[in-house]
């Protein structure tokens, strides 16, 4: 897998990881009423704000390279 592919693929996993995390956290909260399904849910909002940030980091980055050509 080259540079570029992984770099794009790294914030996705992060993002779809998240996703997964917060469905889990919202069926444990249906589930069961416990507060920790809020916690869980807290983590994988946490996670899918962390690979936004690195998508958003990736592209800034790509954009500098561009414009220094």
């Amino acid at each position: 897998m080259s540079v570029k592919a992984l770099s794009y693929a790294l914030p996705v996993a992060i993002e779809l990881a998240g996703i997964f995390i917060l469905i889990i956290g919202i069926a444990v909260e249906i589930s069961t009423r416990a507060e920790l399904g809020h916690y869980i849910m807290s983590v994988g909002s946490c996670l899918i704000a962390v690979g936004s940030v690195i998508w958003s980091k990736i592209f800034k980055l790509k954009a500098k390279e561009r414009n220094s050509k």
